[in-house]
């Protein structure tokens, strides 16, 4: 037997659950990371050819 779904409310869309916060994080890591690192590995080489 199919159950009718609530109605949903704009507080039930503006709450985000646990799963889709913690994908959100670790794809701005992923994001994050590299470039983190591509700025560090300039800067030390730029101190290393003065």
């Amino acid at each position: 037997m199919i159950h009718p779904q609530p109605p949903m409310h704009r507080e039930d869309l503006m709450k985000p659950d646990l799963l889709s916060e913690i994908v959100l994080v670790a794809s701005g890591l992923i994001l994050f990371i590299p470039l983190l690192l591509i700025l560090v590995a300039a800067c030390t080489q730029s101190v290393a050819m003065r």
